[in-house]
């Protein structure tokens, strides 16, 4: 048989009992406690994105409607850009003929799928 300390010595297995629900009580507790808290925290949380959210609309527009359709600012910086020519290859490290270049890639060569219902389907 186990030997108890001397301060337990003159409990008796009842009080034993007492205390384990005492204390399985107080865990549950702190258990919804912090449940609890961590509700309030995401609450906070998505109170403050709305809040600014709203305060670009104000101030932002087009920061506004990034938030609002969950979308975030992707861009990237190029440098060069080679246009491979079959007979007349290029590179190009101006800023304003590589805009440019750009520009009329995503005008010409990039297909675009039309998200769009067709009017002749009402």
């Amino acid at each position: 048989m186990p030997t108890l300390p001397s301060s337990l010595l003159s409990c008796r297995t009842d009080d034993f009992k007492s205390l384990l629900d005492i204390l399985s009580n107080i865990s549950k507790s702190l258990q919804e406690f912090h449940l609890l808290q961590e509700k309030e925290f995401q609450d906070s949380s998505i109170r403050a994105h709305l809040d600014d959210r709203n305060n670009n609309f104000e101030t932002d527009l087009s920061s506004f409607i990034a938030l609002a359709l969950s979308r975030a600012r992707r861009q990237i910086t190029l440098d060069r850009v080679f246009i491979d020519h079959p007979t007349r290859p290029q590179l190009l490290t101006d800023p304003k003929d590589i805009d440019d270049a750009v520009v009329n890639y995503f005008q010409n060569f990039v297909p675009v799928k039309s998200t769009f219902p067709s009017p002749y389907f009402y």
